[in-house]
């Protein structure tokens, strides 16, 4: 039987920043690929060629993509298995947890999500619910 537990589900969060960032960091080398090198009006002579900065760019740029090549298969694998152990759960645990760990959607954000049409349903009794849920969820990863 597969252990899905908080730490397994924080580390699947985690890894989908990283690649949320490995992400990012390719596109701006993408954009200094593409942008024009600034003007140097300093009258000095330069040392080094402008294919040397592009090409070390271009390396650099391949890298990120591999690694995020990489990153995104370990993340769905890892995310085939948490949603195979979430369908198990109960129809609304689970898309509580599909929309916490898998989508990346915060509590407050949840709590709209539950919590739209229950005009009088206070802040105490909404965290009241979701500890219930968390102390639910925690019992079932063990």
């Amino acid at each position: 039987m597969v252990v899905v537990n908080k730490e397994r589900l924080n580390d699947y969060r985690k890894l989908c920043k990283e690649i949320d960032f490995m992400i990012e960091r390719s596109e701006r080398l993408a954009q200094k690929l593409n942008g024009p090198s600034g003007m140097s009006i300093s009258g000095m002579p330069k040392t080094h060629n402008k294919n040397d900065r592009i090409s070390m760019i271009l390396s650099k740029k391949v890298e990120i993509d591999n690694i995020t090549s990489k990153l995104r298969k370990k993340e769905q694998k890892e995310r085939k298995v948490i949603e195979r152990v979430f369908s198990q759960l109960d129809p609304k645990l689970s898309f509580i947890m599909n929309i916490r760990y898998i989508d990346g959607f915060g509590w407050d954000e949840i709590n709209s999500i539950l919590f739209r049409n229950k005009e009088d349903f206070d802040i105490e009794e909404k965290t009241k619910y979701m500890n219930c849920l968390l102390y639910t969820s925690d019992a079932a990863d063990d």
